[in-house]
């Protein structure tokens, strides 16, 4: 994996993009925050570049956003 990216559609101030892999997080953004109050979009990435075993679970996570997206890695 050469790119993880997460997005979050939400009004909630600065959140912090965590990234989880098997039910442990390996990675939190600095606070990402809105120019404004209306609402938008959230984006980070990360630049990873390792392999993950098959079945790993990654998963993602917002600061203040409710939602928890996870894919399974399969080969």
């Amino acid at each position: 994996m050469n790119q993880w990216n997460t997005t979050a559609n939400a009004n909630v101030g600065c959140s912090q993009a965590k990234y989880v892999r098997n039910s442990n997080q390996v990675f939190e953004s600095a606070p990402i925050c809105p120019p404004n109050d209306n609402p938008g979009v959230y984006y980070y990435y990360t630049n990873p570049e390792t392999t993950y075993p098959q079945n790993t679970k990654l998963c993602n996570a917002w600061t203040r956003i409710t939602g928890y997206p996870c894919a399974t890695v399969h080969r």
